[in-house]
């Protein structure tokens, strides 16, 4: 189709886009399994993986280096009905702590609260390490400072400067980016020859294959794995197709 410069974005967000495939999965029968790590105990002759590549090698050498760093996400209820309409914003460098900070309620209006601003801080785990608390009142004064210089909340010299948050919360995702250190292509191409010789594993996803990936890359992924599926290709030809996609690129 034609492109429209338009982008579509589901009203209860993306998770619904995950609903969805999921009711139709469990409607052709097929399981799913949350929660838990996959030790080859399934009975099921080919299984789709989407976990971390890494709890597949525990004891395989030094592919199970492959390793990922964790994410904080810090909420803030502001309480102002409106920050204007950009829904995200990149930060580049690293004198600020975060690197992207978004507003749900300029993705869908339906994601909004009346009379509040809800910002999504988005901290990486870097130097943190996965136990620190940004809700602290003495860091929350940092973010708070820091989004005035990064220019997403206005300034005490500004009209309208924002007081402090109605509510913080905060949401530590482990294990989300994958960590690329020297060398790492190697123990990748290794990590999935031994994922290969298990016979029935096809990983995919941004875990199970290690990408830096957007969520439009997992799911052509996805797709080129179901109709590989469905054309009876061994795991082994999916892994070796699987190499492609280290020239994923994300887009901002």
């Amino acid at each position: 189709p034609r492109e429209s410069g338009t982008f579509l974005y589901p009203p209860q967000g993306t998770g619904a886009l995950v609903d969805a495939l999921r009711a139709q999965a469990a409607a052709l029968g097929i399981p799913i399994h949350l929660g838990r790590a996959y030790r080859g105990d399934s009975d099921h002759t080919r299984v789709v993986y989407t976990g971390h590549i890494s709890d597949l090698l525990q004891n395989e050498g030094p592919a199970a280096t492959l390793s990922h760093r964790g994410l904080y996400l810090l909420y803030l209820a502001l309480p102002t009905p409106t920050l204007g309409a950009v829904d995200t914003f990149y930060v580049p460098g690293d004198d600020l702590w975060f690197g992207r900070v978004s507003l749900p309620m300029n993705f869908s209006p339906q994601l909004a609260v009346r009379g509040e601003t809800i910002l999504c801080v988005e901290i990486p785990e870097g130097r943190w390490g996965p136990g620190q608390d940004f809700t602290q009142p003495d860091l929350l004064r940092q973010v708070l400072a820091q989004l005035v210089r990064a220019g997403i909340l206005p300034g005490a010299r500004r009209q309208s400067p924002i007081g402090r948050p109605l509510a913080a919360q905060q949401l530590f995702l482990p294990r989300i980016y994958p960590l690329y250190r020297r060398g790492w292509v190697g123990r990748w191409q290794h990590a999935m020859r031994q994922i290969a010789a298990h016979g029935k594993i096809y990983p995919a996803g941004r875990q199970g294959l290690f990408l830096h990936c957007n969520i439009d890359h997992c799911v052509q992924i996805a797709h080129d794995l179901a109709e590989r599926l469905l054309a009876g290709r061994s795991a082994a030809d999916w892994v070796a197709h699987s190499e492609q996609y280290l020239d994923v690129r994300v887009r901002d």
